[in-house]
């Protein structure tokens, strides 16, 4: 068990709000999770809590202002499976999909990982029900009963089902003096008299007369007994020893069923029915729902929705408004790219072997503090509407037309026209098309004369898989002589217009390099063959040198010297160094991004890496254990140049964070410095941006004596507000004295420190 204080979280103090924020403090988090998508909720006497598919929120009654929860505000884990309030205990408790849980109370969070680290495989936490001083669990294995007093898992309901096998168990209610369970075979009951053992199977009843399938939802209503759902069946109530199916809307696809003021709340589709202790049912209009998972009235008879397209609804005298803080469409995310101050996500997508995912999705874009969609689906609200966008795996920014194309992976390309933020597919376009008629566009990258250059997969080895579009709007094709060009899944152009090409590993992987008068290698592993340390590439990044890195199944190679693989006979990359070895070696390499410091972001399966520029110091690894992160599986990186703030796809969904290197130019631009003034309360670092590149900065007092002096990661530099015998700074103004390293660009000025 792990505590955590975290003052005032349920409702007395406020959190800051992220979202909104154009730039966060440097070596800081921010997640980008997805909040649209609800399905679960509690309410507090303040506070309404939601939970998204991957995301935490709350709404304060009072003001109707939102805030989030996640890691970074000391929850333990990602992907919560069920919320309940105990206000007995004015406690929140949180079920997370992996069997982790937190309680939260109003002066820390207590972690219980009891579950999680049974060695139960395959574990899940699907649903909470709250009785007096305990919390019962419904598991993949069992049922759980928690003692929120202690804390502490006090039982475990193992082989409770038929003959003393291992049930999955989806939900339970209480009802009188008996707790009822929905699992995989059906409803069974125990006693909770406290001379029951009910660790013992024969304890428990499976109830008869109930049709034989999984039973995913139950509820007790005072006077009438439990009831429960079969999927397109019907609607049960068990009372006085009796199973009986009721009309209220049979047939129908039911996603959750709770009791709430002595009513039942039935979700069903697009519907939300309401039940009476009378049983009468009432099928509620509440305009913002579409997809209603749990639902629940509170003491002052308002109705509050978890909607999975449509967030937090709250329904009240036959109005209704809907509540998400600002996040991506959705958790799927394929590739992330930084275009000017924007950074896009595409949702993707395809698996190993290039067969699409039929995604739907779109793309997301975050800029200024927040995130806009872009989608076809309907019901997204605020999100823009485009023309259907199927799996979207490439784009490519032609900067003198302002133009975005985004390649699919079946249906050519899509055209975004910045200047009048326009959208059409491009069905004019001379790509070619598979055996079976598709168009795969699975890479593009703009070249030193804003060419933009096409990747065109699985094209016949009779056609071209090259396609250049001018700026001027007119095309080029190229067809390479060789087999591996017509498999190409990613390009980057080096300082040379040299194109290099990673090809599908499935199609015998390694890189495709080619210049405009079409001569051609194919790197691959071996010794004068391109030395690779495997043909499995994953990567492609040029870093500010010029050199090329690659990361591949098995470790980095790099090629420092580009211009030589099309003009001599040395064509081997070499091997980054770190600790003796080569650079992760051993690791599959997922993501390469290079920052303004020219240092490495390296993606993998175990989680961020930040090493120097030549890979020799490691500066960062982040993983789920030490760090924010989402998920050690990194699909994707991109840097924002002008923040430094790099931003992580993972499984779980997109984090950022805010590095402390920034795109320099070769004078100082715009020169900000954030915080200014430092109040008492912050203790993150002071950072100074636009900078001249690598500059040098020195920090004194308005004596002239020295407090400090460091060189700027590109364009920028940071202060953690201490002098050199790390004591923090006295009240006062701090100049700031900023020059290249000739000494000819300068730049100065003045910081405030409050104690």
């Amino acid at each position: 068990m792990k505590k955590t204080v975290l003052l005032l979280l349920l409702g007395l103090g406020k959190f800051l709000f992220s979202y909104g924020q154009q730039n966060i403090p440097v070596n800081t988090w921010r997640t980008h999770l997805t909040y649209h998508n609800a399905y679960s909720l509690t309410a507090t006497p303040e506070r309404i809590y939601c939970a998204s598919q991957n995301g935490l929120f709350y709404l304060e009654k009072n003001n109707g202002q939102l805030g989030t929860l996640s890691k970074l505000d000391d929850l333990s884990d990602n992907g919560i499976s069920d919320l309940e309030y105990s206000s007995l205990h004015q406690t929140l408790l949180i079920a997370y999909t992996n069997g982790n849980i937190d309680l939260i109370t109003e002066a820390e969070i207590i972690n219980i990982r009891s579950l999680l680290n049974s060695g139960i495989e395959n574990i899940r936490i699907y649903d909470i029900t709250l009785n007096n001083h305990f919390a019962y669990l419904a598991t993949s294995f069992g049922l759980v009963k928690l003692d929120i007093n202690k804390p502490e898992v006090k039982e475990t309901y193992l082989n409770i089902g038929p003959e003393g096998s291992r049930v999955e168990v989806f939900a339970s209610c209480i009802s009188q003096d008996s707790l009822f369970i929905a699992t995989e075979r059906g409803v069974q009951v125990a006693s909770l008299a406290p001379e029951i053992n009910r660790l013992d199977f024969r304890n428990w009843t499976t109830l008869a007369n109930v049709p034989g399938q999984a039973v995913k939802h139950i509820a007790a209503l005072s006077g009438q007994g439990v009831f429960f759902p079969i999927a397109s069946d019907h609607l049960y109530q068990y009372q006085n020893g009796k199973v009986k199916a009721l009309d209220i809307a049979a047939g129908q696809n039911y996603t959750y069923l709770s009791s709430s003021q002595n009513k039942l709340l039935l979700s069903t589709g697009s519907t939300l029915w309401m039940i009476d202790a009378n049983l009468q049912a009432t099928a509620l209009q509440v305009d913002p729902l579409v997809a209603p998972h749990k639902a629940l009235l509170d003491k002052q008879n308002v109705l509050w929705v978890a909607d999975a397209e449509t967030g937090l609804v709250k329904h009240q005298s036959n109005q209704s408004s809907t509540y998400f803080p600002s996040g991506p469409l959705s958790p799927t995310n394929f590739k992330l790219f930084a275009v000017q101050d924007k950074i896009i996500c595409l949702s993707g997508g395809y698996d190993p072997d290039l067969q699409p995912w039929n995604n739907t999705l779109g793309f997301y874009v975050f800029e200024n503090g927040s995130w806009t969609n872009y989608t076809s689906r309907a019901n997204y609200i605020g999100a823009e509407a485009i023309p259907l966008m199927k799996d979207p795996v490439a784009l490519g920014y032609q900067a003198s037309q302002s133009l975005i194309y985004i390649g699919m992976l079946g249906e050519g390309l899509f055209l975004w026209d910045l200047q009048n933020n326009s959208f059409s597919k491009k069905t004019d376009a001379p790509l070619v098309s598979t055996n079976n008629g598709q168009v795969h566009i699975t890479g593009m990258v703009p070249d030193q004369e804003d060419n933009l250059w096409l990747a065109n997969y699985g094209v016949p080895s009779s056609r071209a898989s090259f396609h250049r579009i001018a700026p001027d709007g007119s095309w080029q094709s190229v067809r390479l002589p060789v087999s591996a060009a017509s498999y190409p899944v990613e390009m980057v152009v080096d300082k040379n217009n040299f194109k290099w090409v990673r090809i599908a590993k499935h199609q015998g992987g390694g890189i495709l390099v080619f210049d405009d008068e079409q001569r051609f290698k194919l790197l691959k592993s071996g010794e004068n063959n391109g030395n690779l340390p495997t043909n499995g590439v994953n990567c492609l990044a040029l870093d500010q040198n010029g050199s090329l890195w690659v990361g591949t199944d098995d470790g980095i190679v790099e090629f420092f010297d580009t211009y030589a693989v099309l003009n001599s006979h040395q064509i081997d990359g070499t091997f980054p160094r770190f600790d003796g070895r080569p650079l992760l070696k051993d690791e599959k390499i997922t993501a390469l991004a290079v920052d303004g410091g020219n240092r490495k972001w390296i993606g993998t399966d175990k989680g961020v890496w930040l090493f120097s520029e030549d890979g020799s110091e490691l500066i960062h690894h982040f993983t789920t254990d030490n760090s924010p992160l989402l998920a050690n599986a990194i699909h994707s990186i991109a840097i924002q140049a002008n923040s430094g703030e790099v931003f992580f796809g993972t499984s779980q969904g997109i984090i950022s964070f805010r590095s402390d290197a920034t795109e320099a130019k070769e004078t100082h631009q715009d020169v900000k410095i954030f915080p200014n003034p430092v109040r008492p309360e912050y203790g993150g670092w002071v950072t100074i941006s636009g900078l001249a590149k690598d500059a040098i900065i020195k920090i004194t007092d308005v004596s002239g004596k020295l407090i400090w002096e460091t060189q700027a990661n590109g364009g920028t530099a940071t202060w953690n507000a201490h002098n050199y015998k790390g004591k923090k700074a006295k009240t006062g103004i701090y100049l700031i004295f900023s020059a290249d390293e000739e000494g000819e660009e300068t730049f100065v000025g003045k910081l405030a420190v409050i104690e």
